[in-house]
């Protein structure tokens, strides 16, 4: 059987081959059917990477690399029955943090909270230092679905912040790129020669297994200055986002609703209560004079939008920069939280604001029937739109929830049964609004195994893909249906 293999790789200790636990590893947060694996197994090492890469090749079985488990689009859900399923978070070391040549070097599972404790202990941190739920999401999993939050605003993705990775192909076989490609060099730029990094990031794990992975670092700011804007409407607040990333000063952007305020509300932040749209913005300085100088311009810009409010929100934010990975994972009553993004330029904002606000409307009755509620949160990621609507609806949590949450609300909401009519309705909405968002061009993160990739890009684009893919995984045993392709 391949899980004694295994076991004789990692130690038995370090494989699941019950029921429950493959079935528990197997599934992500999309509520849609999957594929169970024939085993779960946790390696310790890019060697023990490549030799179960390399014994699962051979024996056919895919190969699916699982990282915080974070996913909401089938990202590391098997997509084909007989799986191995990697679970990389022993893989958990911060290799180096190199303050002269300004990168780190991390293992694929250690996560973002990690990260930025360990970097930040010797006074640099990322650019990109990570997603609201970084206290889980883990440094290859992200690399692997493209991210944004922390830091995006000035210095935007995941991706922009990768100089290397060292990443196992199918046959088992180790590569790194960039300059760590060099016999002889270390992980400092990214390129020398072809950018091979780029064809592993955003690829949602269907060429290769990242292990580990370098990234630069950017000195800790000595200062930062937190500003927020009441503002009339959803079309000046996406104005004043846009135009407060424009100045390239503020390290992080982004809107809140007239939900999302009043949950802060009930959180403590009284100063939100009937505040319909908000916009928050961090600016990070050498020092608190060059610090509140660049808070002045961006000051100057919102005020032109609306009225400055306590800024105490994202400060808050940025003293517990990861904890709030309960309302990351379901809404302020225990709701299900399924979240839908877009990535648009400026000029594509408002038509797809517009579009999503005419689709809620046209579908208000069915939405008030099923008492669906819907957010509509914003980032600016350099000077890109990012848009995430959500549904929230009461629903059964499931276990990989309410694992996640404090004990007292897990013993609580694991008590709400299953809604399947409203979970229905709310994932075919879902959907719905996915396909308006593509016909609008939108891109996007985690795409994973649900977001439509092949049929949106040209026809050129696909069959390159589908060349390089046969060309490192010739078997296609390497996250097969990730990107659309088997």
């Amino acid at each position: 059987m391949i899980a004694d293999t295994l076991a004789g790789i990692v130690g038995a200790e370090h494989v699941v081959s019950d029921d429950a636990g493959r079935a528990f590893y197997s599934n992500d947060l999309s509520f849609t059917p999957v594929d169970i694996a024939a085993v779960v197994v946790a390696p310790g090492s890019t060697e023990e990477v490549a030799e179960i890469v390399r014994v699962a090749n051979e024996a056919g079985h895919s190969v699916v690399a699982r990282g915080g488990g974070m996913s909401y689009t089938r990202t590391f859900v098997p997509g084909r029955p007989n799986a191995v399923l990697l679970d990389m978070r022993r893989m958990n070391k911060v290799v180096e943090v190199n303050t002269d040549d300004m990168y780190v070097i991390a293992e694929a599972g250690v996560t973002w909270e990690q990260l930025y404790l360990e970097t930040s202990g010797v006074g640099v941190r990322t650019p990109y230092w990570g997603p609201l739920s970084g206290r889980y999401a883990t440094v290859g999993g992200t690399i692997s679905n493209n991210s944004v939050f922390f830091g995006s605003t000035k210095y935007g993705s995941t991706a922009d912040s990768v100089l290397g990775l060292e990443v196992v192909l199918a046959g088992g076989k180790t590569i790194r790129t960039g300059s760590w490609a060099h016999r002889n060099g270390t992980p400092f730029t990214r390129y020398y020669g072809p950018d091979l990094s780029g064809l592993f990031i955003a690829d949602t794990g269907a060429l290769g297994i990242k292990t580990r992975a370098s990234l630069k670092v950017v000195p800790m700011p000595a200062a930062s200055v937190g500003l927020a804007f009441s503002v009339p409407s959803f079309d000046v607040s996406n104005e004043l986002l846009l135009d407060i990333a424009r100045t390239g000063l503020a390290t992080e952007a982004y809107g809140f609703d007239p939900l999302y305020n009043g949950v802060f509300a009930d959180l403590g932040f009284a100063f939100l209560r009937g505040v319909e749209w908000s916009i928050f913005a961090v600016v990070d300085g050498a020092d608190d004079a060059t610090a509140e100088a660049a808070a002045d311009v961006v000051r100057a810009i919102g005020l032109r939008h609306g009225v400055e409010i306590d800024p105490s929100v994202p400060m808050a934010v940025r003293a517990d920069p990861f904890g709030a990975v309960r309302s990351v994972l379901m809404g302020p009553q225990g709701e299900v939280w399924m979240p839908i993004h877009g990535i648009f330029p400026r000029s594509k904002a408002k038509t797809a604001a517009d579009a999503c606000v005419a689709y809620f409307a046209q579908n208000d009755d069915l939405i008030k029937k099923h008492n669906i509620k819907l957010s509509l949160l914003t980032l600016a990621s350099g000077t890109d739109f990012i848009f995430e609507p959500s549904f929230y609806w009461t629903d059964e949590l499931g276990e990989f929830r309410l694992e996640k949450i404090e004990k007292e609300y897990a013993d609580e909401w694991a008590k709400i049964p299953a809604d399947l009519e409203t979970r229905e309705v709310a994932l075919r909405m879902r959907k719905e609004l996915a396909a308006i968002f593509d016909s609008l061009g939108a891109v996007h993160l985690q795409i994973g195994k649900w977001y439509e990739f092949q049929s949106q890009v040209e026809p050129a684009y696909a069959d390159a893909l589908l060349a390089l893919k046969r060309a490192l995984d010739p078997n296609g045993l390497i996250n097969p249906g990730s990107l659309g392709i088997e």
